[in-house]
């Protein structure tokens, strides 16, 4: 029985299931559409500056102006948007999650949020010398 809850990852069925509708749209359209394709296209969506609604995306996705249309019938393009739903938020949980920090030899860790943005990684600031401390001048100032 399909998941009504959007937060469950999709399991090995679940994921071979979207691949399945995606190349059956896939036929009916000249999109290249690909599972992989499919999750590129999510993930580029989902670290866009404002959320994108789906009624604007799929076209765009399945090159079609009306994707409903590509799919069987409305049962099959359900679970479509079900899946790719729970997919959705599958991704976003990936991207929001820290990225370790692997070094041979160290235990991982999660990376500030602010790694390499501005912030010297590495020592503390008063640990780390003159420069790092704001006190080092190029000549010309």
């Amino acid at each position: 029985m399909p998941s009504k809850n959007q937060n469950v990852p999709l399991n090995d069925d679940d994921i071979a299931e979207l691949a399945d509708l995606i190349d059956d749209a896939a036929a009916r359209t000249d999109a290249p559409l690909s599972l992989e394709g499919v999750d590129g296209f999510v993930t580029a969506l989902q670290c866009a500056p404002r959320p994108i609604a789906a009624e604007s995306y799929l076209p765009v996705l399945f090159e079609h102006d009306a994707p409903a249309t590509l799919f069987a019938d409305a049962v099959q393009y359900g679970r479509f948007e079900a899946l790719l739903g729970r997919r959705w938020n599958e991704i976003a949980r990936a991207l929001a999650a820290p990225i370790p920090d692997r070094q041979p030899g160290r235990p991982a860790r999660a990376v500030p949020a602010h790694h390499g943005l501005g912030r010297p990684a590495g020592r503390p600031a008063e640990k780390r010398g003159r420069r790092a401390q704001g006190r080092w001048r190029p000549a010309s100032c």
